[in-house]
């Protein structure tokens, strides 16, 4: 399964989904976060949205965007979201620069694969076994 990051702008399965909506469709997400980290990202799709007059609904947050101060309130969960975001990563920044100033190494050691040869052999079995073609 590959896994996209929602900070990424150009995910296929979210374009493929924007494709899908139509005039007075309501879009449900569990977090406006969810759509994207950036608030230009979304700022952009919510002014897609208001042109294609489709409603943005957030579970958790309470957004519908369907009426003006939800709308703002979708703007301030994505500059909140990018905020989030940007933290996290400088988190992560200062822990790998902490780290690695104690001698510490970081990341993958060279050499070691992702999974064991046991793991391997039993995703190969099957096409040993001509199950798989």
């Amino acid at each position: 399964m590959n896994v996209i990051s929602s900070a990424t702008e150009d995910r296929p399965q979210l374009n493929s989904l924007l494709n899908l909506l139509h005039k007075g469709d309501v879009l449900t997400v569990w977090k406006v976060d969810r759509l994207g980290r950036r608030t230009a990202h979304l700022a952009r799709l919510l002014e897609e949205f208001d042109q294609k007059a489709i409603t943005v609904r957030s579970l958790t947050e309470g957004v519908d965007t369907s009426d003006r101060s939800s709308r703002v309130s979708y703007l301030l969960m994505s500059v909140i979201a990018q905020n989030e975001r940007e933290t996290t990563n400088e988190r992560i920044r200062s822990s790998i620069d902490h780290a690695q100033k104690y001698g510490t190494k970081t990341g993958r050691p060279i050499g070691r694969p992702k999974a064991s040869s046991a793991k391997v052999q039993h995703a190969l079995a099957p096409l040993g076994s001509g199950l798989i073609l």
